[in-house]
């Protein structure tokens, strides 16, 4: 009787644990978060009546974030909003407003809010004018709006194809250099000057730069400033969750490059036109033609206030290359591995109406340091440019200041 009782027991277990119990349509967990958006000053960001505003929740930075509108509080210089979430940890919460006209007007972020069950998170922002410029260890850095794009060629270019499909990208909010990095910059932080063109003072681009040199300069200017190295500097990883220095991914650069979320923009000038008063190219039908790289911001910026990203030198990004697809991404960041890197913008030695468009997608061994040009052989047209890891770095004020602004010689 006992070995039949014992015997019955072990079925009902072995049974249960064929069949659990299904949770799946349980309900998760909920909890709030309470948006307050405030400018640090009105004249930092000055909210308008007829302003409006978006807030982008991010769970991790590679899902579709969540997109909500926030309210005005009337008579206020405040943007409130409440709303009801899973529970967890979100990566990032980013707001960005816009002006009547759909002009960009301030933006902010903050990192890591947690919400518990049947709580509410307040969530206090301070929002910065849109355009500005913050200066690190003598480097002009633009912050750019969480948003979405295009991503690929759109008018089937002749020797296009690997800029196609086009695809749709959404991105979250990052730091860029306003300038390609200068002779002057990279030697304050390396010791060294390894460019070509180096006789017309230190606010040219620096050139004759490999991959490898890039990264060690994002990785030296991280230990400088007391952030977090991106890089593995035997594997070339690059650890996006640290809030150091790192190279622009090549999502990251032609959303920058097209110069705005609302237009679709060619090449990164102002207008998103290619002549030769706006970037500095090879053209085999007009006369000014200048032969060599100028100093940076020599021409007009485009709309998020970045220069030279049409023109002047090529320019390093993180990425491996691979074929696109035509799936939509977020924050991408480009195959594990690869052969070569990827390499944007054109130059000064190279034809610019093909070379200089924003969807143009050129890559290399990563230990490159130049192109050879047929209009003037030789090399000193590749170079790079650089973005802070976190939207919101804690950096000493000694490493802050003042910014130059260049004129072209």
């Amino acid at each position: 009787m006992h070995r039949f009782i014992a015997f019955l027991m072990l079925m009902l277990l072995f049974s249960c644990s064929q069949n659990p119990v299904d949770k799946s349509d349980s309900p998760k967990a909920k909890g709030k978060i309470a948006i307050v958006c405030k400018s640090a000053s009105s004249v930092t960001a000055k909210i308008a009546a007829t302003d409006r505003a978006e807030i982008w929740i991010w769970k991790t930075l590679d899902t579709m974030p969540r997109i909500e509108k926030l309210q005005r509080e009337d008579g206020t210089n405040y943007f409130i909003g409440e709303f009801e979430v899973d529970t967890g940890t979100y990566t990032r919460v980013s707001i960005n407003g816009y002006g009547a006209d759909n002009s960009a007007t301030w933006m902010g972020t903050t990192n890591n809010v947690v919400v518990e069950a049947n709580k509410t998170t307040n969530v206090p922002i301070w929002l910065k004018k849109r355009g500005g410029v913050e200066v690190i260890f003598g480097i002009g850095f633009t912050q750019l709006p969480s948003g979405g794009f295009v991503m690929g060629d759109r008018y089937n270019t002749i020797f296009g194809e690997n800029e196609r499909p086009y695809h749709n990208v959404i991105l979250t909010e990052f730091m860029m250099s306003i300038y390609e990095i200068t002779q002057e910059q990279y030697f304050k932080v390396t010791g060294v000057n390894p460019s070509l063109f180096n006789s017309n003072g230190g606010n040219m681009p620096v050139e004759q730069v490999s991959w490898w040199d890039a990264i060690k300069f994002c990785n030296a200017l991280s230990d400088k400033l007391g952030l977090s190295r991106c890089y593995n500097e035997i594997t070339g990883d690059c650890d996006f969750t640290k809030d150091g220095i790192r190279l622009p991914t090549e999502a990251e650069w032609e959303y920058a490059c097209q110069g705005t979320e609302f237009y679709y923009f060619k090449y990164g000038t102002d207008d998103g036109t290619l002549d030769q008063s706006k970037a500095n190219y090879i053209s085999p039908y007009l006369d000014g033609n200048i032969y060599h790289p100028v100093n940076v911001g020599s021409y007009p910026p485009n709309p998020y206030g970045l220069y030279d990203m049409s023109g002047n030198v090529f320019e390093w990004c993180n990425d491996w290359y691979s074929p696109y697809t035509s799936d939509k991404q977020y924050n991408p960041k480009g195959p594990r591995n690869g052969y070569d890197r990827i390499i944007r913008g054109g130059s000064w030695s190279h034809e610019g109406s093909f070379f200089c468009r924003a969807s143009k997608r050129d890559y290399s061994w990563p230990f490159t340091i130049g192109f050879f040009s047929p209009y003037r052989g030789g090399y000193g047209n590749l170079g790079f440019r650089i973005v802070i890891n976190s939207p919101s770095p804690n950096i000493p004020d000694e490493y802050k200041g003042p910014y130059f602004h260049a004129k072209r010689i």
